[in-house]
């Protein structure tokens, strides 16, 4: 079974770091024998073994570190690409809700200028309405009745038009 690479770089660079320790080890045994004499050459091919071992295992972890960052980058990249398609999706949603919200007051604004179109025609349905009872009241009371009732179809009036049923909103359109 293989190891992943992020096992094999752990393993390499836990291998450099012993064979850095044992070259700083042989190093210093080294630098004591150095005092006491000369070192016999069978020290120093072991020395020259040392550090070929420790250099094919910094050439091994260096590949591994190259291949791990290699790695890192293309799903960096991938993420990117995700990111950025994430992101116009979303940039086209935000402009069609947009364009939804500028529709929908539109709406709004025609529906509130219906409503008060409706409400006033309303009002001239009910004045003329009134206006037929206070002709047929006339006939049949006498003057002071139908003026009484003038006088509240005057008032009616008055507070019909003064304070309409719609609540009037700013026009969003007229800024």
């Amino acid at each position: 079974m293989s190891d992943s690479l992020d096992d094999r770089l752990r393993k390499t660079s836990e291998e450099v770091r012993d064979l850095e320790q044992q070259f700083d080890k042989f190093n210093r045994d080294n630098a004591l024998r150095l005092t006491m004499g000369t070192l016999p050459p069978a020290r120093i091919a072991e020395g020259q073994e040392l550090q070929s071992r420790l250099y094919e295992a910094r050439q091994r972890q260096t590949s591994l570190l190259l291949g791990s960052i290699s790695g890192s980058s293309n799903r960096l990249e991938v993420a990117t690409k995700t990111l950025n398609q994430t992101t116009d999706t979303q940039l086209r949603t935000a402009e069609f809700q947009s364009k939804t919200a500028e529709s929908q007051v539109r709406v709004t604004s025609k529906l509130l200028r219906s409503s008060r179109r409706l409400e006033k025609l309303t009002l001239f349905l009910i004045v003329v309405t009134l206006a037929n009872i206070v002709v047929v009241v006339e006939n049949i009371l006498p003057l002071l009745y139908t003026v009484i009732l003038m006088g509240f179809v005057l008032l009616a009036l008055f507070f019909a038009f003064r304070y309409p049923m719609a609540e009037k909103s700013p026009n969003p359109e007229k800024k």
